[in-house]
């Protein structure tokens, strides 16, 4: 079962043990330019109850931060998680783009909590309509997000003659009214576009802190984020050699 509990609030906490003692449960990105976020879900499944709170550990290049957002149980036999339950503003902000499956939970309750996210966040349309057009090209979708943001201020589209870059991204998708849950998990958890997107997230990590972000507010720098990023991707089955094709 996943649902929500309406009566508790994702506090900010300082965990009691070291992220390594703990197990990923999932992990999503945000893959964002001006400063992308890297989120880790992580259980304490050693403990004798077989439950758990479940921490979200938020890193940001100018930020980071650890919270309760959920309680798990599982199973007596094993470790099969059989109940989620979020927090209330859990869902709060955009939707990921990149979802890593931890090893302890299995497929069905990884798609179940996909859903969810689609189901609860409020701009999974927008984002499904552009994963689905750019589909494997993560960078495309992002510049073509951004040029949406910027014609969106401005109250109409811009139709300037932007030469190449016109060329490039301003290809037409087919419209889509309607979030097809099945699809959308199925072009999340492809492993194309997860290698994509995973890159992408190395680029813009890297790439604000070069570019955008004051060196003298940067949190973790970008070899500190791959060593991060390294620890929970060989907690999720993520093959790093595909990385550098």
């Amino acid at each position: 079962m996943i649902s929500i509990d309406n009566s508790k609030k994702c506090l900010e906490i300082e965990l009691s043990k070291s992220v390594e003692e703990l197990q990923v449960l999932f992990a999503t990105a945000i893959v964002n330019p001006h400063g992308p976020t890297f989120n880790v879900f992580y259980v304490d499944n050693s403990s004798p109850s077989k439950s758990s709170l479940l921490y979200q550990v938020t890193i940001h290049p100018t930020s980071d931060s650890i919270k309760e957002i959920a309680t798990t149980s599982w199973n007596s036999v094993g470790d099969d998680l059989k109940e989620i339950k979020f927090y209330a503003d859990f869902f709060n902000g955009s939707l990921p783009t990149l979802f890593l499956k931890g090893n302890i939970i299995d497929n069905e309750s990884f798609y179940k909590i996909l859903s969810f996210y689609i189901d609860s966040v409020d701009d999974s349309l927008t984002t499904y309509q552009y994963v689905k057009q750019y589909e494997g090209k993560p960078y495309q979708r992002v510049s073509a997000e951004m040029r949406g943001a910027f014609e969106s201020v401005l109250g109409k589209k811009s139709e300037e003659n932007i030469g190449f870059f016109k060329k490039l991204f301003r290809k037409k998708g087919k419209e889509i009214d309607k979030v097809d849950n099945k699809d959308f998990i199925k072009l999340l958890t492809n492993e194309v576009n997860v290698i994509e997107e995973i890159k992408a997230l190395f680029m813009a990590y890297n790439g604000s802190i070069e570019n955008v972000i004051s060196a003298g507010i940067v949190q973790l720098n970008f070899n500190e984020f791959i060593n991060v990023f390294t620890h929970v991707a060989m907690q999720c089955n993520v093959d790093l050699m595909k990385l550098r094709k």
